[in-house]
């Protein structure tokens, strides 16, 4: 038996009869049936909260373990980029439910969730990679289908909008399928030398006031961003300038680039001389160079350090002119 064969295998013979078994439960039939208590669901929200704060954990620890092996480090650093936003959708969910953010704050783990997170904790610190592997299979298997179910319940029974729910909706099928075309055409600008220009911060302001899809499609462009930074893809700065206030500060984008993935000096990069190259303009701006046009701006502290810097400009030159200090 070939590995995608012993892979189809596991999955038909092991993973999907026990999940449809968890799916039978009493817990599942009632949440089906709207009759589970909203105080079950606000359990629900915070141990689901506080295992996915344990699992971002452990895929750091799993980076730390796994430095010198390039193939291991990566795979848990994508997982970290991955899920590091999912904490924050599980509060969203208990907040939606009538939680407070101390509930969250001064909560503990339920016995039984402790081993679950204990086992996720102990498989990425001493499990060979294809126990790592086949234990993420299992998770996401069980998450997706659990997630379908609390999706249409939510909506159907207990009044939750599409934005209290996006946790769900980010563990749906079709965001793995989303997520698989986006590879596709990562790969395909990749090789084309196509730029980038993703204006992530615009449709995050925009989502909240928008709701529907909006919520998911920001969590979507999170995962391609990481995808397009980890396959080399060519990103440019954009702001997408009037479809957020314009009160808001032009420079958070760069705070978005680097929590979903790039480094700050990439980040930096892709607002000058990538920006510069995508334009055709590297002979005139885009690098600090004799002959070159004076575009500067300075910061007081160090954006490699914090790129939030960037938002808190305390020098201003154009064209030589100095029009802040």
């Amino acid at each position: 038996m070939d590995g995608k064969a012993l892979v189809d295998s596991v999955k038909k013979e092991v993973i999907e009869p026990g999940i449809q078994r968890l799916m039978e439960t009493p817990y599942f039939a009632e949440l089906r049936a709207g009759k589970l208590s909203i105080k079950r669901l606000q359990g629900w929200a915070i141990q689901h909260y506080l295992h996915n704060k344990a699992i971002l954990k452990s895929f750091a620890l799993g980076m730390v373990k796994n430095a010198q092996d390039q193939t291991m480090f990566d795979y848990f650093t994508y997982q970290l980029n991955e899920e590091q936003s999912h904490p924050d959708l599980a509060k969203r969910f208990g907040l939606a439910l009538g939680l407070k953010e101390e509930d969250f704050t001064d909560a503990t783990q339920i016995f039984e969730c402790q081993i679950h997170s204990a086992r996720t904790v102990y498989n990425t610190l001493t499990g060979i990679p294809p126990q790592n592997r086949a234990s993420a299979m299992t998770s996401e298997s069980m998450v997706c289908r659990y997630s379908e179910e609390f999706l249409n319940a939510g909506r159907k029974h207990y009044g939750l909008s599409d934005r209290d729910l996006i946790f769900f909706t980010t563990h749906m099928v079709a965001d793995i399928e989303h997520t698989a075309q986006s590879a596709d055409l990562i790969a395909r600008m990749v090789k084309q030398g196509v730029y980038w220009c993703p204006t992530i911060y615009v449709g995050a302001w925009v989502a909240p006031g928008r709701g529907g899809i909006w919520p998911r499609m920001v969590d979507l462009e999170r995962i391609a961003f990481g995808k397009a930074v980890r396959a080399g893809a060519l990103i440019s700065y954009g702001t997408d300038a009037g479809g957020y206030a314009w009160t808001e500060n032009q420079a958070q984008e760069f705070a978005y680039m680097v929590r979903y993935g790039m480094s700050p000096m990439a980040a930096i990069k892709s607002a000058t001389s990538v920006a510069a190259q995508l334009l055709d303009q590297s002979e005139n701006f885009g690098t600090l160079e004799p002959g070159k046009l004076a575009d500067i701006v300075a910061v007081k502290g160090n954006p490699l350090a914090d790129i939030g810097e960037l938002t808190r400009v305390t020098f201003v030159m154009k064209g030589g002119v100095i029009y802040k200090q």
